[in-house]
């Protein structure tokens, strides 16, 4: 038998083995051809399982890849969004730290007013221990012991940051500078009140206000308190000057002026001083010396009988000071039933 077409060996004849081989090769394929053709081959059995099979095989493969790419999408998003803020957090940041820098560099160079600008607006973003650097840059622009050492003492004692040394001496300076400027201050201020009591002393003994006496005192001499007061205030070329009176009135029914006294002082002082004074009806209300003597004549009052008198009197009512009875009951027409009574009365208690 004669095989050209498959001359395997050149020569255009066939070996026996070859030509087994190709038979082979051919039956098995017409054989695979058939089964492929035949819709009653089941090899696997029941094809609807299979399919199943094969369908849950593919969606375990494709959930994990849909939940990847849903986790791709989400990143990208948060991404583009965030970068930006992320890009302006990293430039904020960059700016505090070269202000930081340039801060600590005016530390150093004494430019401490700068330094104070710098630290300040890195203080109110709390950047590293900028504020604690700026109270001790206050403590440095300030002239008053009180106020650094109270900038000072918002530093921790344990502060251990930049300028620590430094700001522990600061303190040490500090406390001493206070100890002795509260020192001063206590022995001014006790110096001064031993002044003040000096002359309330002095208002105390006077019968009345006296010329260049401080109005803080007005109403400490055995007068008392005044009555009316009015002022006015004067421009003038030194400045703005308050023009004071103060006015005292009898303390009988017909309620006389019988003191007036005058002060003056600038606008912003915060006491006047004594310049002048004026009596009214000295025949009355002021006794034989000039002294005051207008407040209530009843025994048991305020002042007593004749307080402000050099004389001594027993009686109730001080007659001698009046020629005339009528005068006499006129004064304390409240104290007596009628003028027979009042003349009664001063007839008896008459010394001259």
């Amino acid at each position: 038998m004669s095989h050209k077409g498959l001359d395997f060996n050149g020569n255009g004849h066939v070996s026996r083995t070859e030509s087994h081989m190709t038979y082979n090769i051919i039956r098995n394929g017409a054989k695979n051809s058939s089964y492929s053709s035949s819709s009653s081959y089941r090899p696997f059995g029941n094809s609807s399982a299979t399919s199943a099979a094969k369908s849950e095989e593919n969606n375990r493969i494709q959930k994990p890849r849909y939940k990847y790419t849903r986790f791709v999408i989400f990143i990208s998003i948060v991404f583009l969004i965030g970068a930006p803020l992320i890009h302006q957090a990293i430039l904020e940041y960059n700016q505090m730290a070269r202000s930081y820098k340039w801060a600590i560099e005016e530390i150093k160079d004494g430019d401490y007013r700068w330094a104070l600008r710098l630290l300040e607006e890195l203080k109110e973003k709390d950047y590293k221990d900028s504020e604690y650097l700026y109270y001790y840059m206050q403590s440095l622009n300030t002239d008053n012991s009180y106020t650094a050492a109270i900038y000072l003492e918002k530093i921790p004692d344990d502060y251990s940051g930049i300028f620590s040394r430094d700001i522990a001496l600061e303190k040490i300076n500090y406390i001493e500078r206070c100890k002795t400027e509260k020192k001063i201050k206590a022995d001014k201020e006790r110096a001064e009140q031993e002044v003040n009591n000096k002359k309330r002393q002095e208002a105390r003994n006077a019968l009345m206000p006296f010329v260049g006496m401080s109005t803080e005192y007005i109403n400490d001499t055995r007068i008392g308190k005044y009555d009316e007061y009015e002022s006015q205030n004067v421009d003038t070329m030194k400045g703005t000057v308050v023009l004071s009176e103060y006015k005292w009135y009898s303390d009988d029914y017909k309620r006389k002026l019988v003191l007036v006294v005058y002060a003056k002082n600038f606008l912003w002082e915060k006491n006047g001083v004594v310049t002048d004074f004026s009596k009214f009806s000295e025949d009355v209300y002021w006794d034989r010396n000039g002294n005051p003597d207008f407040k209530d004549e009843v025994e048991g009052s305020k002042y007593g009988v004749n307080s402000f008198s050099s004389g001594s009197y027993e009686e109730k009512y001080d007659v001698d000071r009046f020629y005339w009875a009528e005068d006499f009951y006129d004064f304390y027409y409240d104290d007596f039933r009628d003028f027979d009574e009042a003349e009664e009365y001063f007839e008896k208690h008459k010394k001259s």
